[in-house]
């Protein structure tokens, strides 16, 4: 309980600053009249009475700040004072504030966004369950004459993995045109195996996703939460209904939609508008995209080990015309890593220009850039400061340096080497000032 109440006294006295400041004045007083009354009584007179009582009583200042820093938390109210010094230093100069401020906020909003933007796409994962088990696998070197993965042998490549509880596949962007209650619009589409949204483990928020279960009625469609808020205006009866879809030169498929995805997914960095399942095999729809997720216990140098057996013994071989290969042909590499590959490199850039940006904008390099030495001079008078309380400084902040500017202005307009004092708060004159000020004063009171 003791320990609460001086808690909750400290709180009271940061409200109470001027009662308590008061009531110490009284209090050094009515010590230092004690102690004089006795010199006096000793047979000194009045001033030599006062100043052995003085050196008896140890320092004023000191004993104030020893008391300041038990009665209340001392950094709460070097805070309050701080602040407000800032505010009536930014005042004498709007220009200056109104500048400094746009350029914070410009400097603090970018590197917010841009870290934002980092903190997703680099940092989070993907937005599936166990993302870390999904794995890619890759043909980096495939020459461009070679077709991407077909449908049979993505079948073979799924039937011969042991390393993949699950293995599926993807042709991301084509082209579609669908038939849409406001008309007819062209839409980016993900053509799919039918066991992909089984793979990601996704749910669909409206209807069903597609599912191994439709290998037989490969006739369906998912649409994105974008693309059912944009053009079926969010109505819930579009499940089931039947709309018609054209992609390239193939007759158009009468397809019903079975559901809407959740609007938090996203699908290897970028939704995709539908999603439909890819056709039978034997279709000359090259499969860009073949991932699959990891059976527990076993690590990616595993699944790339398996990819190389199996890719070729199932894809064709290289063209002699291809050049030499510099690393292994197949390899499974984590999905996140497959995803941002492009968007690394950029989104670096970007996150270092921004904060850049945001230490050109600071104060600091302001007045670092005005006075190359007013940085070690700063640190220099923060420590000092530290030391000498300001009650014993008879000088404010920065006063000196401003009532100079005053007598050498002319019609009401300080000269410019003035103004270039006034910006930066520090003068060299200014600071010699102080500084043998606070000597002095520490000598004296180690004397």
């Amino acid at each position: 309980m003791p320990a609460i109440r001086r808690f909750l006294l400290r709180i009271l006295t940061l409200f109470r600053t001027d009662r308590a400041e008061a009531d110490l004045a009284r209090e050094i007083d009515a010590h230092l009249a004690l102690l004089e009354d006795r010199f006096a009584r000793d047979g000194m007179t009045p001033s030599d009475a006062r100043a052995a009582a003085l050196r008896a009583f140890g320092g004023v200042d000191q004993a104030k700040e020893r008391q300041r820093d038990a009665r209340a938390f001392r950094w709460i109210d070097d805070a309050r004072r701080d602040v407000g010094y800032a505010v009536r230093s930014l005042g004498r100069s709007p220009a200056f504030t109104v500048a400094a401020v746009l350029t914070l906020s410009v400097g603090i909003g970018a590197t917010t966004a841009i870290y934002s933007v980092v903190d997703t796409v680099l940092l989070q994962p993907l937005p599936f369950p166990d993302a870390d088990r999904l794995v890619r696998i890759r043909e980096p070197e495939r020459p461009r004459t070679m077709q991407s993965t077909t449908y049979q042998e993505y079948l073979e490549w799924r039937s011969r993995s042991t390393t993949m509880s699950g293995l599926a596949a993807a042709a991301l962007n084509p082209q579609v045109l669908i038939q849409t209650p406001g008309g007819a619009i062209r839409l980016s589409a993900g053509v799919i195996s039918t066991n992909y949204f089984e793979v990601l483990r996704a749910e669909a928020s409206l209807g069903r996703a597609i599912g191994s279960g439709d290998d037989r009625n490969r006739d369906v469609v998912v649409l994105s939460f974008d693309t059912w808020l944009r053009f079926f205006r969010g109505d819930p009866l579009v499940i089931g209904s039947v709309i018609e879809l054209r992609s390239g030169n193939q007759p158009g498929r009468l397809m019903t939609v079975v559901g809407v995805m959740p609007d938090s997914m996203e699908q290897l960095g970028a939704v995709q508008d539908v999603y439909y399942p890819a056709a039978p095999p034997g279709t000359a729809l090259g499969l860009s995209t073949l991932f699959g997720r990891l059976r527990d216990g076993i690590s990616i140098v595993d699944a790339s080990a398996e990819a190389e057996w199996i890719g070729e013994a199932v894809r064709p071989a290289r063209p002699a015309s291809a050049p030499p290969l510099t690393q292994p042909r197949f390899r499974a590499e984590a999905l996140k890593d497959g995803v941002v590959a492009s968007l690394r490199p950029a989104l670096r850039i970007f996150l270092v220009a921004v904060v850049v940006v945001l230490l050109m904008a600071s104060p600091w390099r302001g007045i670092a850039a005005r006075d190359p030495s007013s940085m070690w001079r700063l640190w220099a008078w923060s420590k000092m400061s530290d030391r000498v309380p300001w009650s014993a400084n008879p000088i404010p902040r920065f006063s000196w340096t401003t009532a100079r500017c005053s007598r050498t202005s002319r019609n009401g307009a300080p000269p410019r080497r003035c103004r270039s004092v006034w910006r930066s708060g520090f003068s060299r004159s200014g600071y010699a000032r102080r500084a043998t000020l606070q000597r002095r004063y520490l000598r004296s009171a180690a004397s």
